[in-house]
């Protein structure tokens, strides 16, 4: 009977470690995906060659599991002429996404074309600390680790003759 007893109880304590474990596995990997920075929806503002705000509206996109970006509804884009730019930065916050020194971010955009263009991000607080692409490409996925804690912004601008829209655009970590 003690042994009975025994088995029994051993039983029951595993079974509770085991539900505990998995019960505080499955909160921090729901911790995980509410802190996710693919969540943000990001909102834009577009300008002209002299600096003037000619656009402002809001992406309506996310990452799909298998790390593409794809829009949850229609969308036209944002058509940039030549010299004209446009950044972006999580909605409610125009100061940007904000980051601690070293985290690892990964910028991802795509045209409507393969065009000459500048693409950066860069610290708002801090001038001169950013991460900068300028050529010719359709899209682009990129890493960039954080240099300082401070807020960041992304931006693109045609440096082409002619026009591009751009299609798709995430900042994520």
């Amino acid at each position: 009977m003690k042994k009975k007893m025994m088995s029994l109880l051993s039983v029951l304590f595993l079974s509770l470690f085991l539900a505990v474990s998995v019960s505080t596995a499955a909160s921090i990997d729901g911790a995980k995906g509410a802190s996710s920075s693919t969540d943000i929806t990001w909102a834009y503002t577009k300008i002209d060659a002299d600096g003037k705000v000619i656009e402002e509206g809001i992406i309506p996109m996310q990452s799909a599991e298998n790390g593409t970006i794809k829009p949850q509804m229609v969308w036209k884009g944002i058509i940039l002429e030549n010299n004209e730019g446009a950044y972006f930065y999580p909605v409610g916050q125009s100061s940007g996404l904000y980051a601690v020194e070293d985290t690892e971010m990964i910028i991802k955009y795509q045209l409507s074309r393969s065009a000459k263009h500048r693409a950066w991000v860069r610290a708002y607080y801090t001038p001169g600390e950013e991460w900068a692409f300028e050529g010719t490409t359709s899209s682009l996925s990129a890493l960039y680790y954080t240099p300082v804690d401070d807020y960041y912004l992304g931006w693109l601008k045609n440096l082409s003759s002619d026009e591009f829209t751009i299609n798709q655009f995430e900042i994520s970590f």
